[in-house]
């Protein structure tokens, strides 16, 4: 083996400080007098064997030395020496140590030890921690190389005041929670404020869930790779968490608050004792908490951000934590949640309109796509035009993973941009169509409605609902014609009270429940709002959809149905024709008011189904003559009619809209069934026909 000088000696050797035969005789000396005493980690009045009374410890120095082995078993390195003193020594307890010695001039020794550590002290506390770390979740991961992030003035208000909320020490609230719709950008603002912060020299942490990745979709990793990156920051606080788990190896089997306490809080909390708070950076950074595979871990993981953090106010950290607003995150920051008063609360979707941010990003995009394109249409000072670019902006819906999900298709390299944007505008959806633009859209929607249906169908309660049925008809409601709130719409479907808050908890990333107009008025009205128009198509084309796909006509057939139940089993025989004109609007409306909803609702699914299954639609249509459904309505619609003598014109043309359908299906009927074919239709078919007739006599004469 060639010798090595000290410089060129590797650091991970174990060395001992082995003594040329100069520096023997001058501790030989040095051993006559009374000894300083020794620095602390030195080794003093330790025992020297007696065959060495100067204190010189010697190994042999020809090239031929055999090996020596040091026994584990030893319990002291000079048994019965005194007087010894060593310099810059270090000392390793360690098994099946082996030792090869070389000579340089005879005077200087290079040693290198090759040792087995399996079976000596418990494996390294920081080794330990590594093991558990998710190295994926990294701000910095080339796991997520190429990450989402802001592009340049896109975004600037809400990152001035997120940086300004981290860099404000005196702020009393110590967490940030910023939630919104899925798509909105969350991850791409967390990955902005990460490098912000890194560029400041703040950044603790960063931490990223995700769903696909089974190292961070659990919060089994989320402390250890907290506690990784704070103890890379500060040499002081890596050495105290290695001894913390060094004391206990099984730290990592442990409760998520213990190891927080043991790796973080009372390390941080000694270090800033003793250096200030400014020992360490302080930002710490969650994205994606509702990635988190479990609900029960996700309401954990802010218990113990609570517990340990938050109520601690020796620590210097603020976290920022973003997620979509599922049930276990809204119901911890919301009012009545254990971290409503504690944490500050930034709602992206209805703070910040990024639609303007959206409008400049596709710009800039597609220019740049344009730049670099082969095709001569593309580098035309005329592609995009504006109009194409807004279309996107308003498709867009605020939601900045459809923007980055257009510039994405419209810039793959196989194919013109020009064709490609094309498609975007263009595309219906059909199962014909080999172009799948939206396929990052409809993977996230397909994730959220996944983990959604199985916790609805969860509760034992719902088992009479099927959750896609009654989802695509709060879709129909909100996006047809004749809308009406969204609590009244409950009860037309036969559901409960305020039902619809449980179909859509776990859907708060793609829909909420929002009041239209001024809340004080008795114009209001509460709604469900889809957050993306995209999630509307989605859930229309069955290419995309696909196991969530519900047919039309099941979902006409089940409004029909229920409409008519509400319709029949109404008392007294007929609607008051005061009834208030305003009915529609009201989120609570009477027994009379809800009938007039159901009525309306039902000849709109009546027609729909006529023209997809004219049969179905007949059965429903003579369940209504059987069920008086005629009378019921006659003298309402009539008295609305004479009451338009003030405005004959439009308000007759809007009250012949509550009839004009029935009239439309009555024409398919006679067209495609031939008398005699169903009795009981035949005799039901002329009480329907003298309804329309009437009310069609009287719009007549209101109108001539």
């Amino acid at each position: 083996m060639n010798p090595q000088s000290p410089k060129d000696r590797p650091k991970s050797f174990f060395r001992l400080p082995w003594l040329s035969k100069r520096r023997a005789r001058e501790n030989a000396i040095a051993s006559a007098t009374t000894p300083e005493p020794a620095p602390a980690g030195c080794l003093s009045q330790s025992t020297v064997t007696a065959s060495d009374p100067t204190g010189a410890l010697q190994l042999p120095t020809t090239p031929s030395s055999p090996d020596i082995s040091v026994s584990a078993n030893m319990t002291s390195i000079f048994p019965n020496a005194n007087n010894v003193h060593l310099d810059r020594f270090q000392y390793i307890e360690a098994s099946n140590v082996v030792m090869n010695s070389s000579s340089n001039d005879g005077e200087r020794f290079a040693t290198q030890m090759q040792m087995d550590v399996s079976n000596s002290l418990a494996k390294s506390g920081w080794k330990l921690l590594l093991e558990n770390t998710a190295p994926n979740a990294l701000h910095d991961s080339k796991q997520r190389f190429d990450p989402p992030k802001c592009d340049e003035d896109t975004r600037v208000e809400v990152i001035d005041e997120i940086v300004n909320w981290i860099q404000d020490r005196d702020s009393p609230q110590c967490l940030l929670c910023l939630t919104g719709a899925a798509g909105a950008g969350k991850s791409a603002l967390e990955q902005t404020i990460a490098e912000t912060c890194e560029s400041k020299d703040i950044l603790g942490s960063a931490y990223f869930f995700s769903t696909s990745d089974s190292t961070r979709n659990t919060i089994a990793t989320v402390i250890p790779t907290i506690a990784y990156q704070l103890g890379q920051k500060n040499h002081t606080l890596k050495s105290m968490i290695n001894s913390a788990i060094e004391e206990d190896n099984l730290i990592f089997s442990k409760s998520l608050q213990v190891q927080t306490t043991a790796l973080i809080v009372k390390p941080v909390t000694y270090l800033c004792g003793m250096a200030g708070a400014g020992a360490i950076p302080h930002a710490i950074l969650i994205d994606g908490l509702d990635e988190c595979r479990d609900e029960v871990q996700q309401t954990e993981l802010l218990a113990v951000i609570k517990t340990c953090f938050l109520n601690n106010p020796n620590l210097p950290f603020r976290i920022f934590l973003a997620s979509r607003p599922e049930l276990a995150i809204r119901t911890e920051i919301e009012p009545g949640g254990s971290l409503y008063e504690k944490a500050y609360h930034i709602q992206l979707n209805d703070k910040y309109d990024a639609t303007d941010d959206i409008r400049r990003y596709l710009w800039r995009r597609l220019r740049d796509i344009a730049r670099r394109s082969r095709d001569p249409r593309a580098r035309s000072s005329e592609w995009p035009n504006a109009f194409t670019v807004e279309q996107i902006v308003q498709a867009a819906s605020g939601q900045f993973i459809f923007a980055a999900t257009v510039a994405k298709y419209v810039s793959e390299p196989r194919g013109s941009p020009v064709d490609r944007l094309e498609t975007i505008i263009t595309w219906t959806g059909w199962h014909t169509n080999k172009a799948k633009p939206f396929e990052v859209l409809d993977l996230i929607y397909t994730q959220v409605l996944s983990a959604a249906k199985t916790a609805y169908e969860a509760v034992d309660t719902n088992d009479k609902h099927e959750f896609l049925l009654i989802l695509n008809a709060h879709a129909y409601n909100v996006s047809g014609a004749g809308t009406v709130s969204v609590d009244a719409f409950d009860r037309v479907l036969g559901l409960g009270d305020k039902m619809h808050e449980l179909l859509i908890s776990d859907l708060h990333s793609l829909m909420t429940a929002r009041v239209i107009g001024d809340p004080e008025s008795e114009s209001s009205q509460t709604r469900l709002h889809f957050y993306h128009k995209s999630f509307l198509d989605f859930l229309g084309s069955e290419a995309r959809a696909k196991d969530f796909y519900v047919q039309p006509e099941r979902v006409h057939k089940h409004l029909a149905g229920c409409c008519l139940e509400r319709i029949c089993s109404y008392w007294p025989p007929s609607i008051p024709p005061s009834t208030d004109a305003k009915y529609l609007r009201k989120d609570n409306p009477d027994d009379h008011e809800l009938v007039l909803i159901a009525y309306k609702k039902f000849k709109i699914a009546l027609e729909a189904l006529a023209f997809t299954d004219l049969e179905a639609a007949k059965q429903y249509l003579m369940e209504f003559t059987r069920g008086l459904g005629w009378q019921k309505f006659d003298q309402w619609i009539l008295q609305q009619l004479r009451s338009a003598k003030g405005n004959r014109w439009g308000l007759a043309y809007e009250i012949s809209a509550e009839f004009e359908p029935f009239s439309r299906v009555l024409d398919l009927f006679e067209a495609n069934f031939e008398t005699g074919q169903d009795p009981e239709f035949d005799s039901l078919f002329p009480t329907m026909k003298a309804h329309i007739e009437k009310w069609l006599n009287e719009l007549h004469s209101l109108v001539m």
